[in-house]
């Protein structure tokens, strides 16, 4: 190896044209095979920060096993509807975006409102109902906030906000799988009217893990080409 590099280094000082236009027709090469493969593929590194700093030991061990008994929080995406949810247009709009989502291919599970369970006992019976099936909007919110397990989980504690979490599929580690997932929720989720006054946020592990690569790409794709052109100025400049 030594030898090639010192045959190369011999060569590119006697010949500082042709070995600037070999490197250039290298990057050029390698930059289009990558492109392709990543319009093809995806990004075939995990550059986020639980791929940079998570590696095999027992902790990461512990983890895989609660994970396999409980899921993935990295799956777990949380959509969030603020504005006035305890009335008839919110408790429609919380429907519309359950029925959105449930469908999409990529998505395990959708926990809402609409389908939140709560139980309780009556002489001595168990009684299961579902609150926005049984009760008024009002009423029906008023009922999950009071609940142990749910409360401040679907609903706010001024009963403004409600959460949808979306569970995605398991075997979608990497971002290259989840950024099409995660795109068709926000698409098929803002699509979805909602009422004058009412917002809808994103939040959780996946969303975040597919914005911070997407931004790295972005910066990539500004920053590398500037400094390719500054690195062959540089070379160039060297042969005056």
């Amino acid at each position: 190896m030594s030898t090639v590099l010192a045959a190369w280094a011999r060569f590119a000082v006697r010949h500082p044209a042709r070995a600037l236009a070999m490197i250039l027709s290298m990057t050029l090469v390698a930059a289009g095979v990558a492109g392709v493969r990543v319009a093809r593929d995806g990004p075939p590194l995990d550059f986020t920060p639980q791929a940079l700093f998570m590696d095999g030991g027992p902790e990461f061990d512990r983890m895989a096993r609660i994970e396999q008994e409980f899921g993935r929080e990295d799956n777990d995406l949380m959509l969030l509807l603020e504005g006035e949810i305890g009335t008839a247009a919110g408790v429609t709009a919380v429907r519309m975006l359950h029925a959105a989502l449930v469908d999409i291919d990529g998505v395990q599970r959708v926990d809402s409102l609409v389908n939140t369970v709560l139980l309780s006992g009556d002489d001595g019976l168990l009684v299961v109902d579902v609150p926005l099936d049984t009760s008024s909007p009002a009423e029906a919110l008023t009922r999950v906030s009071a609940d142990p397990l749910l409360h401040e989980l679907m609903v706010s504690e001024d009963g403004t906000v409600t959460a949808l979490m979306v569970r995605i599929e398991a075997d979608r580690e990497r971002v290259a799988a989840l950024a099409p997932v995660i795109s068709e929720i926000a698409r098929q989720a803002r699509a979805v009217p909602l009422p004058e006054g009412m917002a809808l946020h994103f939040a959780g592990v996946p969303w975040i893990r597919v914005e911070v690569v997407d931004l790295m790409i972005r910066s990539q794709l500004v920053y590398l080409p500037i400094v390719g052109s500054l690195f062959a100025l540089v070379m160039v400049g060297q042969l005056r």
